[in-house]
This record gives C-alpha cells, structure tokens and sequence, in this order.
C-alpha cells in the first residue's frame, strides 16, 4: 500500500497529515477514519491514521 502524506478530510473539510488526522481522532473530533480522500488524484483513500 502507498503512503499518503496528506489527505482532504471530508469531516472538517481541511487537509491533514496522517499524525493530525489521528490526534483528532483521538480528540473526537473525526469520527469516520475513511472519510478522507487523496489530494493529489481523485481517487479515495480508505485509511490514513
């Protein structure tokens, strides 16, 4: 599987890192893991943190 290195988060409608994107997971912030896509193509990613 490839590294994403940044992704678009559909929940806060921002882009974050996969670090972020766990720590606002752990804060309650993001609820869903695999509402990000990939900011470079079009494509859907299923798993960042």
């Amino acid at each position: 599987m490839a590294k994403v290195e940044l992704a678009y988060s559909l929940e806060i409608n921002d882009i974050v890192d996969a670090m972020e994107a766990n720590e606002l997971w752990l804060e309650g912030i993001l609820s869903d893991k695999r509402a990000f896509e990939c900011v470079y193509e079009k494509k859907r990613v299923w798993t960042v943190a």
